[in-house]
Formats: structure tokens, C-alpha cells, sequence
């Protein structure tokens, strides 16, 4: 959905298009499932489109459902309790890559449960970088020092010491490939 979002604010016609698909086919998986009770989140995209409301009301018409646009720092949040409960003992960085944005949430030991200290949210999704390198014609050097000006606020996890970094997101693969390529 993010994809040319930060070159004009707007969603591209042919992602609404998809993404209604995808999201009628969910519909009827739910409605043969016999499952009524939705809770439905929407994330960087809707945070930043101009016509996000358009799209939010659509999406809520076809799952006859509420969406919940939440803020980048409730999705770091939701990244890294992903990951404790999937690992308990984990303790590092958590970094979430969607297509319009990138979380930072720090995982730190506390008793028996980690304890999430830290959530940032980045204006730097996979989608929102390449608009950003296309639309200024950025080279890698001047792309590593847009990205590492864009970091400095993350004072909080460069002050710790940090051996584990969590990569959550699939976006994480696409950056290699384009990385590989």
C-alpha cells in the first residue's frame, strides 16, 4: 500500500484495487469460518495517505468490522510483544520494516519476562526509501546518510548495548534481494 505513497500522499489506484481483493477473499475466509468477531488494525499507510479514510471506510464496509488506525509507536509495541511470545527469553532490538515505515522497539531482561523499554516509529518503510531515492536521485553514500540522520533521535539503542537485533517484517527480504542484486 505504501509503494509511491511518499512521493504524493496518496494510495495507487491498482494497490486499492488489490488490496480490496485481498481483502474480499479474507472476508468470505472469515464468514465461512463463522468468525464474527473482528479486530482489524491498519498501520504506516493509513497513518500518511490523504485518502486513507476513503480506503478505512471501504475495508470496514466489506469486514463489517472497525478499523483501528494505530500509531507507530503502538505498532513497535505490538512487534516486540510478537517476538517475546514467540521467544521469552529474547532480549535486543526489535525492528519492524513494513512498506512505509520501519519500529524500533528495545527488549531489555527483567525477571522472568523481558520488558519492552523503548518504541519508535520511522518514516523509513522499504516503499518510502526507494520514493525517497527516486524522487531526490539519492546514490547509496547519500541514502546511508539520509537514513543515518533520520536514525539519530534513536539515542535510546545506541546507548545500550545491543547484541541482538529481531528482524520482523517481510519488506526485511525484499531489502536483501535488492541488496543481493
Amino acid at each position: 500500500m505504501a509503494e509511491g505513497l511518499a512521493l504524493n500522499g496518496v494510495f495507487k489506484k491498482e494497490n486499492l484495487e488489490k488490496a480490496y481483493e485481498n481483502i474480499r477473499r479474507f472476508a468470505a475466509l472469515l464468514d465461512i469460518s463463522k468468525i464474527y468477531e473482528r479486530y482489524i488494525i491498519a498501520t504506516s499507510a493509513c497513518r500518511e495517505a490523504t485518502d486513507a479514510k476513503e480506503f478505512i471506510r471501504e475495508v470496514e464496509k466489506i469486514l463489517n468490522a472497525k478499523v483501528s488506525v494505530i500509531s507507530g509507536e503502538e505498532e513497535a509495541l505490538l512487534s516486540a510483544e510478537g517476538v517475546i511470545v514467540e521467544m521469552p527469553d529474547a532480549e535486543g532490538v526489535v525492528a519492524d520494516l513494513g512498506g512505509g515505515s520501519l519500529e524500533l522497539s528495545l527488549v531489555t531482561a527483567a525477571g522472568d519476562l523481558p520488558k519492552i523499554t523503548e518504541c519508535t516509529s520511522f518514516k523509513l518503510g522499504y516503499h518510502t526509501m526507494l520514493d525517497i531515492e527516486l524522487s531526490k536521485g539519492f546514490n547509496p553514500s547519500q541514502m546511508h546518510k539520509y537514513l543515518m540522520n533520520a536514525l539519530s533521535e534513536a539515542k535510546a539503542y545506541k546507548e545500550k548495548k545491543v547484541e541482538t537485533l529481531y528482524l520482523v517484517g517481510g519488506r526485511w527480504k525484499r531489502l536483501a534481494r535488492l541488496h543481493m542484486a
